[in-house]
């Protein structure tokens, strides 16, 4: 890694990053349609050495019946990034580039719902909100994610921005998160894939085919967005590798997702 600098490229399977200035980390992780998730995470130093943090092998969801709720409610493992917002996470929607067969107010609303769910700390286990989190929606805007089509992380502008747009083939979404070198979050941006896959907001409905669930996709990556790291395969929990079409459940957040968050916040 010595050879980088900031501003160079490094790739990895269907994510990216543009090397950070000195004093800042950048994380991307995309979760795909076929149950795997890949990441990478970079960090420069103040003398502009580039350091690999996290690289690790691509997760592959296990096959199972499905979660329930009430092993999500039994499973208590988790794993912490090296970062947190020590502020309100504000965050803006692209919502012109959301797809034909949601509207406007579908996305933006389970996009906010997702977000809500982390801070929020949503479950149903019977746990209570200790999680000293908090997001604040500024509303609409036409500036796009810092992502590029091939899933990499470009130059951070300042502003959070989630929307939707081209991924690499299978990539159901990337999110970016970037930090400083005292592990405050300072920017993340998410791009959900509109080329490739479709989308519902009613996952759980009977009428669902063969689409994925925004809110569930959404709670999953923002769990990123705040700290919380993947989970073993086969885990029932928000942050497990893997969202199937028409499953929901990431929605609803797990004993080791809120103990996670309680943790780190």
């Amino acid at each position: 890694m010595s050879t980088l600098r900031p501003g160079d490229s490094l790739r990895y399977r269907q994510v990216g990053v543009l090397i950070p200035p000195a004093g800042e980390g950048v994380h991307v992780e995309a979760v795909l349609a076929d149950g795997s998730t890949v990441e990478l995470q970079v960090k420069t130093a103040g003398d502009g050495r580039v350091a690999l943090v996290r690289h690790p092998e691509p997760v592959k969801a296990l096959e199972s019946t499905g979660p329930t709720a009430l092993s999500a409610c039994t499973e208590g493992d988790y794993t912490l990034l090296g970062w947190q917002w020590t502020q309100d996470y504000h965050w803006y929607f692209n919502a012109d580039t959301t797809p034909g067969e949601l509207t406007i107010a579908e996305a933006e609303q389970a996009i906010r719902e997702a977000t809500g769910n982390i801070t929020n700390g949503r479950n149903d286990c019977g746990l209570t909100d200790a999680i000293n989190a908090s997001h604040q929606y500024e509303g609409r805007t036409n500036t796009s994610a810092n992502l590029s089509a091939t899933g990499g992380c470009t130059a951070r502008d300042g502003k959070n921005v989630t929307g939707f747009g081209d991924l690499p083939s299978g990539a159901l979404a990337v999110t970016c998160t970037w930090s400083d070198s005292s592990g405050r979050a300072v920017e993340s941006d998410a791009r959900i894939n509109k080329v490739e896959h479709t989308w519902t907001t009613s996952a759980e409905s009977a009428s669902c085919s063969n689409r994925f669930g925004l809110e569930a996709v959404m709670t999953h990556e923002r769990g990123h967005t705040f700290g919380l790291g993947h989970v073993a395969a086969g885990s029932p929990l928000t942050m497990r590798p893997g969202i199937a079409p028409c499953d929901g459940s990431a929605a609803t957040l797990g004993l080791g997702d809120v103990r996670g968050l309680r943790q780190r916040y």
